[in-house]
């Protein structure tokens, strides 16, 4: 085996037994072979751990770590340490990978020397198997598709034109290193400030209108939707981004889109949080009086805000001018609003072909 492969995959993974043989498989298939996959052992108790290493043994380029369950930011810094490539990609256990995804994003970071590559991802249902494009994990509209690009060009969309997840992002390693950056502890959002840290430390960005990476959703038992248990860990990420902005002396240039970027999360992890309503509550509560002063956002007028749904806006006004009751009464409205919106479409089209009243 290559004792520096060019890519080490770290893949932290956690009671994700049931999908885990599919992650691995679709990594074996590659078109792209010259790479090791690092899968760290978060604390298993389904049999994910003895299912790795099965693979482990028919595998030379597998090496299994385990830890005591101290979730996917800390299982992810153990993997770097043991890393060796010249890039870093950073993969879930319950996700699946196109054939070509290593080969076409290397071949892009080569390409063009750059410290990150990002691409696209799309999202497949567990309960349906329906998929959808996400476009928001690459917005080609907020970068340019040739060459690099990094804050100095592109300041006003640069912590705006992809997602915080790292899954879809091919590292550097020695970017990576040279700048120290860890993942955070916290149960969830551990990411956020490393791959956000990255972007906005990174010289050469370059980006990849392409999805290589399936992305799977309604998954119990992943750390998102088991968010309640720890629901102010997203202000602790931005409360880390804005702090390493600040030392790094980037925050003047990057307040704009940060705040920006701090908008959407807030508004996006509120309403994670509907079916605990006890826990939406009190983050709700904390951002009306504080975290949205703390973070910049409260009182700025509407045209501050750019790329996010007007969802978002609407939002920020509930939480501003409301109360919390009347926050969840509003969404609640929207939500019948919408799923009567079939129901009328399919009326007002038998109007026009029939004739009918």
């Amino acid at each position: 085996m290559n004792t520096t492969p060019e890519i080490s995959v770290i893949m932290p993974v956690f009671n994700c037994a049931l999908y885990l043989q599919q992650a691995i498989d679709s990594l074996m298939q590659q078109t792209f072979q010259d790479f090791e996959l690092i899968i760290v052992d978060d604390g298993s108790t389904d049999g994910t751990f003895e299912l790795a290493n099965l693979y482990a043994a028919d595998h030379p380029n597998i090496t299994v770590l385990q830890q005591q369950h101290q979730f996917a930011g800390i299982a992810r810094n153990l993997g770097m340490r043991y890393a060796r490539g010249t890039y870093l990609l950073f993969l879930d256990g319950d996700d699946t990978f196109s054939p070509n995804l290593l080969k076409h994003a290397h071949a892009r970071a080569e390409q063009t020397s750059a410290d990150i590559c990002v691409f696209r991802a799309t999202s497949f249902n567990a309960e349906t198997g329906a998929t959808r494009d996400l476009p928001q994990t690459c917005r080609a509209n907020l970068c340019p598709l040739e060459g690099t690009f990094n804050r100095n060009d592109n300041t006003r969309n640069i912590l705006c034109f992809t997602t915080p997840a790292p899954w879809n992002k091919l590292f550097r390693a020695s970017f990576v290193r040279q700048h120290g950056l860890q993942f955070q502890g916290t149960r969830s959002a551990n990411d956020f400030c490393f791959v956000l840290s990255a972007i906005a430390l990174a010289e050469r960005i370059a980006v990849l209108d392409e999805p290589l990476l399936y992305y799977r959703q309604h998954n119990a038992a992943s750390l998102q939707a088991t968010q309640h248990h720890d629901p102010f860990a997203f202000f602790e990420a931005l409360r880390c981004l804005k702090e390493a902005l600040q030392q790094l002396g980037l925050f003047e240039q990057l307040e704009h889109p940060f705040v920006n970027l701090a908008y959407d999360f807030c508004m996006y992890n509120l309403r994670t949080l509907a079916a605990h309503p006890d826990q939406q509550r009190k983050v709700f509560d904390f951002l009306k009086t504080e975290g949205l002063a703390e973070m910049g956002i409260a009182g700025k007028p509407h045209d501050y805000f750019y790329v996010y749904p007007e969802s978002r806006w609407t939002d920020l006004q509930l939480i501003q001018n409301g109360t919390y009751d009347g926050y969840v009464e509003a969404l609640a409205a929207a939500a019948r609003k919408q799923r009567s919106l079939p129901r009328r479409l399919a009326r007002k089209a038998k109007r026009l072909f029939t004739g009918s009243r």
